[in-house]
This record gives C-alpha cells, sequence and structure tokens, in this order.
C-alpha cells in the first residue's frame, strides 16, 4: 500500500512547448501573395482592347451628336488635352482634316469681315452725310474692337466753355447722323470725356466727371428726340480717364474733349478682337483714318481754340 501510494504521488513533468522561429515566414508570404494580386489586376487594367475601346469612344460620340473625340490622352489623369481627334461619322469635321480651333478661327475671321463690311458702308454714310453739311471738320469715325466710334470734338462749335448744352453747329451735327443709325438694331453707348484740368470756380459742374456725364446725357436725349430707340441708348460719363493723348502733349487739352458715339458690335469676344485689323486689310492698309480710346487722331481744332476749355 504504502508504495503503491508513493508511486501515484510521483508528479507528471511537463515538456516545455517548441518555440517556432520561422512564424515571420508565413507573414511575409502572406505579403507577398496580395502584392502579387495587386500587380496582377494593375497590369490587367492596363492592357485595354483598343478596338473595345474604339468601339466605346464611337458608342459614346453617337449619344452626343457625333462629334469627334479625343484619340489619344493628355499627359495625366486630370489633363484632357489631347492631340489628335478621331472622326466618328458626320460631325462638322467629318473627312476634312480640319481641327474645331481652326475651324473656330476661320469662322470667326468670316464673320469678323462680314460685320467690318457694313461697318464701313455706314462709315461711308456717315462721312458723305457730314460733308455734305460741311460738318466733316467735327466728326472723326473709325472700327475699333468696340464696333464703329463716331467722335465728336466738344470744341465751342460743339458745347460752350463749362457747359453741357449743345451748340447750334453740335445740333447739327447729331441731327445728320441721327437718322442713319435708326436703320441699325446694335446698342449705342454714348461716351463723354474730358481733359484733366480743373473746373473753373463758379462752374454748375463740381469736376469734369460731371460735365462729361452731363454732356453725354445731352447728346443721348437729342438722339432720343431725333427718333432712336430708348431701349438701344445709354450714357455715361468718363471725365479724364480714357484720353486720346497723355496730358504732356500739347494736342491734350482739346483732343481730349469728346463725345464718342459708340455703334457697339454684338458679337462674340474673338470676333470682335478680328475687327480693326480686319478693317485696315479692308481699306489696303491705309493709316486709321479716325481715333478710338486708345490711340488715335482727332482733327485740328483750331488755333483760337482756349486752352483752358473743358
Amino acid at each position: 500500500m504504502s508504495g503503491h501510494g508513493g508511486k501515484r504521488g510521483k508528479k507528471h513533468e511537463e515538456h516545455e512547448e517548441h518555440e517556432n522561429h520561422e512564424r515571420w515566414a508565413v507573414s511575409y508570404a502572406d505579403m507577398m501573395t496580395v502584392l502579387m494580386a495587386l500587380f496582377l489586376v494593375l497590369f490587367a487594367m492596363s492592357n485595354v482592347d483598343q478596338k473595345k475601346y474604339l468601339e466605346l469612344k464611337t458608342s459614346l460620340a453617337e449619344g452626343f451628336g457625333k462629334e469627334t473625340m479625343p484619340s489619344d490622352g493628355g499627359s495625366g489623369i486630370v489633363d484632357g488635352s489631347t492631340n489628335s481627334v478621331v472622326d466618328v461619322g458626320n460631325g462638322p469635321n467629318s473627312g476634312t482634316g480640319t481641327t474645331p480651333s481652326t475651324t473656330t478661327k476661320a469662322t470667326a475671321q468670316q464673320a469678323a469681315s462680314q460685320e467690318v463690311s457694313s461697318l464701313q458702308e455706314l462709315q461711308q454714310r456717315v462721312e458723305e452725310k457730314l460733308e455734305a453739311q460741311g460738318l466733316q471738320d467735327q466728326v472723326t469715325t473709325t472700327i475699333t474692337e468696340r464696333g464703329l466710334v463716331i467722335s465728336v470734338a466738344a470744341n465751342n462749335i460743339f458745347f460752350a466753355n463749362g457747359s453741357a448744352r449743345i451748340e447750334a453747329g453740335g445740333l447739327s451735327v447729331l441731327d445728320t447722323i441721327a437718322p442713319l443709325l435708326l436703320s441699325e438694331a446694335e446698342p449705342i453707348a454714348v461716351e463723354g470725356h474730358a481733359n484733366n484740368l480743373a473746373m473753373s470756380s463758379g462752374s454748375q459742374y463740381a469736376n469734369n466727371w460731371d460735365l462729361s456725364s452731363a454732356r453725354a446725357s445731352s447728346v443721348l436725349l437729342r438722339l432720343l428726340d431725333d427718333g432712336v430707340d430708348k431701349s438701344r441708348l445709354k450714357a455715361v460719363g468718363y471725365g479724364d480717364a480714357h484720353p486720346l493723348f497723355p496730358d504732356g502733349d500739347p494736342r491734350a487739352v482739346e483732343g481730349n474733349r469728346r463725345v464718342d458715339i459708340v455703334l457697339e458690335s454684338s458679337s462674340p469676344e474673338d470676333v470682335k478682337a478680328l475687327l480693326p485689323e480686319t478693317a485696315e486689310a479692308a481699306k489696303g492698309g491705309a493709316a486709321p483714318a479716325a481715333p478710338s480710346i486708345e490711340t488715335g487722331a482727332v482733327p485740328e481744332i483750331g488755333a483760337d481754340a482756349a486752352p483752358t476749355t473743358h
């Protein structure tokens, strides 16, 4: 009994668990498997079936009105620039080999040529009417990117010194011009301009802005009386903010005093930008006959003009 009891009391010795020093290899293998799968997916995405790709583009183009669509991608994912187009059928450039930008430029040039032709016809009629009345020395006309500009010298024949009341000679000029504007549909901007001399004391106008605005309004009202539709007219005074000549120029005092009647072009901006050079080309490269807001010349006012007029 004692022998058996002593045998049962002997403790069973537990063996120490063997440590696996290669578990990192399992994690490494899993990572490599994931990377391999990723590269396979990327590779599969980079190989596009060109035939199916072109069919997809053609289908999309037909859905959007059979316009041409880019065939080459841009320099990046966000960059949408392309180097060529694919002809997908009956678009405006089908079979011509002409890119949309070239077509747009040609269309703009054609529109500019047509508008210049119409403006030059009106310009000629204005000059002929004024010459018939002996008033040609008071007005200059030019075609700018804004349209046809009829520039009236604001000398003592048109306005008295420091006054916005139109003199008899000025009324004759406006009454000659107005009937020619009735057949046109474009809006008309009447813009008053002044030199940089300060107003004389006692003047009813606070400054040149006030005076130029009043003169523009007087011209607008006369055109309105002559039958020009009020919905086409607007008036603004620019003071001395848009001179034809710099302040040091001897012509600045008289030359910057003017009222511009602008028959404004309603064409897109790319067509407007072509109007001046198209007009010059139509005249055979002759020098501009009249000023614009930026550059140009005005007729001689006369030696007896007072140098302090506004």
